[in-house]
């Protein structure tokens, strides 16, 4: 349905209607560094779609790539959610989560020498299919593993020693390693399933509790 596109504070482009997949577009005049993107949209009833393409002079209109965005340094963003065909990725850098509300996120999350920390009280469950290989930093609330590979087999899950802080894995997961926890909190809850570490061969300490049945 309808999507909207500002660059440094402006809108470039006004997709917000009630409509199909429809192509619309707009243009700005950037100089030389780096620029806000900021892209919000949402979605009603029946098909869907979302792609950000953009035409660089000299050349023909492309898919804005991975190539030319970037998180900067120690970025924070407020609670996240995604549907199946969303993606998350985060690159040689650090991304902060705010995560205010009890939220799925269904899309894919990749990226490698990253780290995202995880913050704020709700609970944020992964059910994609997920291939990131940074560290999963949780210092506040609970991470929910669901669907059997909703982390990479190489991320490095690291838990606060808080007592709000957790992991619960619901389906069979496979992690690069577990470390952190201790007696205040960070415990990790499995079930009846399995929970499989030491993926990325990195020497851990995990100090708090894993139960399960």
């Amino acid at each position: 349905d309808g999507s909207m596109l500002w660059v440094d504070g402006g809108r470039v482009v006004n997709n917000n209607y009630f409509q199909g997949v429809t192509e619309r577009s707009g243009t700005t005049n950037l100089t030389v560094g780096l620029h806000d993107i900021v892209v919000a949209y949402y979605q009603s009833t029946s098909g869907y779609g979302l792609t950000n393409c953009v035409t660089i002079p000299g050349q023909s209109k492309a898919p804005l790539s991975n190539s030319l965005l970037s998180f900067g340094t120690n970025t924070a963003i407020g609670s996240i959610s995604g549907t199946v065909g969303s993606a998350l990725g985060v690159t040689n850098d650090t991304l902060v989560i705010v995560q205010t509300t009890d939220q799925t996120f269904a899309g894919r999350v990749t990226g490698t020498n990253a780290v995202i920390n995880k913050t704020g009280p709700a609970t944020l469950t992964f059910s994609g299919t997920n291939l990131f290989a940074g560290t999963m930093a949780v210092s506040n609330g609970l991470i929910v593993l669901t669907n059997g590979l909703a982390m990479g087999d190489l991320a490095a899950v690291e838990l606060a020693d808080l007592a709000a802080v957790g992991l619960r894995v619901d389906t069979t997961e496979v992690i690069g390693s577990l470390g952190g926890g201790g007696a205040s909190g960070g415990n990790v809850t499995i079930g009846s399933n399995t929970l499989v570490a030491g993926g990325n061969n990195s020497n851990t300490t995990y100090s708090g509790v894993i139960s399960g049945s």
